[in-house]
């Protein structure tokens, strides 16, 4: 998956997920330069990727070994 490979490339830790209705779901920590280039890479998305809307929501830190898929 290309969010994961591009959150992998930044050094982020959290987790994406494809939702049953098309919608992408990412939890990503980091340091907050590095979180604001996925979420420009995100506003835009991999190749073919339509991305319509693109929500974020700042949540207290919560610490992952790595960056996975669910």
């Amino acid at each position: 998956m290309a969010t994961n490979q591009q959150a992998k490339l930044l050094g982020l830790t959290g987790w994406v997920r494809n939702l049953d209705d098309g919608r992408v779901e990412v939890l990503a920590s980091g340091e907050t330069q590095l979180l604001e280039q996925l979420k420009q890479w995100l506003n835009h998305g991999p190749t073919m990727a339509k991305v319509i809307k693109l929500e974020c929501i700042e949540l207290d830190f919560q610490e992952y070994s790595d960056f996975s898929v669910r």
